[in-house]
């Protein structure tokens, strides 16, 4: 029997998202998540005070704080973590399927393909799974909002098109006030394209829209109050920045020359082979039919956002800010790969296609994928399951547990073979480490470590 290409498509998807399922229910806290969910609050009061406490002393991230303080370790548990990588693929699922209805994909079929594609292609790039899935204060962070600014580009564009303009508006505000609560990079860039959008639209219906001029100001408000947080400019000085700012623009150009190279011509070329095996048409704008702009405009981004990081870190950005920039660029490339395949789409044959594709895959599985990991994520994944590793980990998690109720400074044996998709940072052998501190607070212990 002959294999439908749509059916190989579907089945390739699952065989990268399923896995992503199965290893949420093996999902604990780590790291952060404990430090966050050891602050007390009591009701509603109590959580504005913790809310005003972070604000001054801390962080202005107000919608990450509540996600991570209202986590289950505050309430006792260290279970029901996995519910949170699952609600995020949910979440990333429906934001794409509004977004591939703007672009006037109709075919049921195929939309649900190339969400599905979409899905799996950044769990693909990304330079760390654990920290955009499920390592909760890496994703509340990073990847809710690079979730969320898919919506509010999708209110941007109906706003453009006169679609329930009211209606739009007001979901635009909500998104941002997530997103200006969670990232500071990423609602910078909000600002940037929200300009854009408001300055294109002068341009074609010769006058200001109210509603991007509103949207641009509410997102002046939350810069604002994020500028003036108390809590960003105590942070700020636990490492000062001890490089030049020459040293910063060539690290920042290493940086998203290293991006382009490394992850956004293997989403280019993924693209271009989905658009192929689906035979896709979009209705794309005439103001993004300008290849050169985008692929200028979103490597400028790229460039703000490695900048800025890397002046405020003196170093790299981490992965987790990489996994946003990659998500971020991903969309320009998405745009920039169809205008590729629409050009030149019937210049290359099946045979082609065929060798691009598997070039790709064997580059993928065989070139070192960062300094932070040398296995492709798929071999990761499967790897940690069929290895028995995420299995052995909650074993480990579970009689660490009993062990803790017999003591009060506790000895504990670390991990042994940590599964790195979903583990980020485990207690150490040092008792006044912060994961330390915390964890001995949720257990309610005096002390706990790591025998070495």
């Amino acid at each position: 029997m002959k294999l439908n290409k749509l059916t190989v498509l579907f089945v390739i998807n699952l065989i990268v998202i399923l896995p992503l399922f199965y290893l949420s229910f093996y999902t604990y806290p780590s790291s952060d998540d404990f430090s966050y969910g050891m602050e007390s609050y009591k009701g509603f009061e109590g959580f504005i005070q913790t809310q005003v406490d972070f604000y001054n002393r801390w962080s202005s991230r107000y919608m990450a704080t509540a996600f991570l303080i209202t986590s289950p370790l505050s309430f006792g548990t260290d279970q029901y973590f996995g519910i949170y990588p699952i609600f995020y693929i949910i979440l990333f699922y429906f934001a794409n399927l509004r977004v591939l209805k703007d672009a006037g994909v109709e075919n049921n079929r195929i939309r649900f393909l190339l969400n599905l594609s979409i899905i799996s292609i950044y769990t693909l790039l990304q330079t760390s799974l654990v920290e955009n899935y499920f390592w909760l204060a890496g994703s509340a962070t990073y990847f809710l909002p690079s979730i969320v600014f898919i919506f509010y580009l999708s209110c941007l564009l109906r706003i453009y098109k006169h679609k329930s303009l009211l209606k739009n508006f007001f979901f635009g505000v909500f998104c941002i006030f997530i997103i200006g609560g969670c990232s500071e990079l990423l609602i910078a860039f909000s600002g940037i394209i929200t300009f854009f959008f408001m300055l294109a639209y002068f341009v074609e219906n010769k006058k200001i829209s109210r509603y991007y001029f509103l949207l641009t100001s509410w997102i002046a408000c939350i810069v604002l109050f994020i500028a003036l947080s108390p809590g960003n400019a105590a942070r700020a000085t636990i490492k000062e920045a001890d490089l030049s700012l020459l040293d910063v623009f060539i690290m920042a150009l290493r940086k998203i020359l290293a991006i382009n190279l490394r992850y956004l011509i293997f989403a280019f070329i993924l693209f271009l082979l989905l658009f192929r095996v689906t035979e896709l048409k979009i209705r794309l704008h005439k103001n993004l039919r300008n290849p050169l702009f985008i692929f200028l405009f979103y490597n400028a981004l790229l460039f703000i956002g490695s900048f800025i990081t890397i002046y405020k870190l003196t170093y790299y950005p981490p992965p987790r800010v990489e996994n946003l920039l990659i998500f971020f660029s991903m969309i320009f490339v998405f745009i920039l790969s169809y205008l590729f395949y629409e050009t030149y789409n019937h210049r290359i044959s099946k045979l082609q296609y065929f060798i691009i594709g598997t070039g790709v895959l064997a580059a993928y599985l065989f070139i070192p994928k960062n300094s932070f990991q040398i296995e492709s994520n798929l071999q990761l994944i499967y790897s940690d399951i069929f290895s028995g590793k995420v299995r052995r980990y909650k074993e480990q998690l579970e009689a660490r547990k009993e062990l803790v109720k017999t003591c009060d400074e506790c000895i504990v044996p670390p991990i042994k073979e940590e599964p790195k998709t979903i583990l980020f940072k485990d207690i150490t052998d040092d008792t006044k480490h912060y994961i330390n501190i915390s964890v001995s607070k949720h257990y309610k212990i005096k002390s706990i470590r790591a025998n070495e």
